[in-house]
């Protein structure tokens, strides 16, 4: 190490807290020039990043790996408490990927949900259950050209979700007996 290299470890060590919060500064009011100047780089070079990327993951792949081996449980804890928080949001991506793959389509927020579940008042739109854990259901299926629109999307409890199975809204009302829940329409 030469003494230039030692006086800026030392300058660093010493300033460190200063120095992160000026670079955090200059990147916040200088944001769009940086996204620029990062775009007619990568323009000037294409593949760099992916270069780099491949190069970075080769390097450290063996760290990666046994980092995981090493803390699997805290790893596996972490991704069962995500997935436990965001179980409507998987939903939804599911059903939308799903939809993707067969070439239906369509898409709905998390807002239009939640209008629709106050519309049936947060009850299951086939039994009329109030369930804390109502599932988005596909009026007409995925599996038979149903689109993943939110006019094609009731709220369902589980038990009659899975008991609906592929059928068509109006094929499992025949079932029922009783066509109509409150909130909603055939």
């Amino acid at each position: 190490m030469t003494s230039q290299q030692a006086y800026d470890a030392a300058y660093y060590a010493a300033n460190r807290d200063a120095i992160l919060a000026y670079q955090r500064d200059y990147r916040d009011a200088h944001r769009e020039e940086l996204r620029i100047v990062a775009a007619a780089w990568r323009a000037a070079h294409p593949g760099a990043d992916a270069a780099a990327s491949a190069t970075y993951d080769a390097t450290h792949r063996a760290s990666r790996i046994s980092y995981r081996a090493a803390h699997r449980k805290e790893a596996c804890a972490r991704a069962r408490a995500w997935r436990s928080a965001h179980a409507v949001e998987r939903r939804a991506h599911g059903h939308a990927h799903r939809a993707r793959v067969r070439g239906n389509g369509g898409s709905y927020t998390a807002a239009e949900w939640n209008l629709l579940l106050a519309q049936y008042d947060y009850c299951c739109a086939y039994c009329g259950k109030g369930d804390s854990a109502l599932e988005a259901e596909h009026r007409t299926p995925l599996s038979r050209g149903g689109a993943n629109d939110i006019e094609n999307i009731l709220p369902a409890c589980g038990p009659c979700n899975r008991s609906k199975h592929t059928k068509t809204e109006a094929e499992y009302r025949g079932t029922l007996g009783d066509p109509l829940r409150p909130g909603g329409a055939a």
